[in-house]
């Protein structure tokens, strides 16, 4: 009778442990990253509408310009001095990227009369460039929105 564990035995053991404990992880930072993207969507389309709103009401330009460096959306509003105050920042996931609308434009103006553009993203993801397109309706400048095909 036996009464000691081989080593075969504690190897084939201690591989099932960690392929349970492996597989999961790395479905998990998949569902974290696919989340963080909805998640900036979601906080896009909302400061999109608010400030698009204040901007209508004060017959105000606001400006959204795409800062590369920071990876981030940043809305300046003109100052009657000409200076732009920062309002509001909106930071991209490491796994979005910015395409950019018609021509690559870095700067978006959000006023009354706005021209209508298309805001393209792409997530490292999904192998389909672009993935995700917002479309700004002309005048309005309400945001419609598709995943792309």
């Amino acid at each position: 009778m036996r009464t000691a564990v081989t080593l075969l035995e504690t190897t084939i053991v201690l591989l099932i442990v960690c392929l349970m404990i492996g597989i999961p992880t790395i479905q998990w930072q998949h569902f974290t990253q696919v989340q963080a993207e909805k998640q900036f969507y979601q906080q896009f389309r909302h400061q999109w509408a608010a400030i698009r709103e204040e901007a209508f009401m004060r017959n105000a330009i606001i400006n959204l310009y795409y800062v590369p460096s920071k990876h981030a959306f940043v809305y300046r509003q003109r100052q009657m001095d000409g200076t732009a105050k920062p309002i509001a920042t909106l930071s991209l996931p490491k796994t979005l990227t910015y395409v950019g609308g018609e021509k690559g434009k870095k700067k978006i103006s959000l006023k009354r009369n706005m021209q209508p553009l298309t805001l393209q993203f792409n997530s490292s993801l999904t192998p389909k460039p672009p993935t995700h397109e917002f479309a700004v309706q002309m005048k309005w400048g309400l945001l419609s929105e598709r995943d792309a095909p």
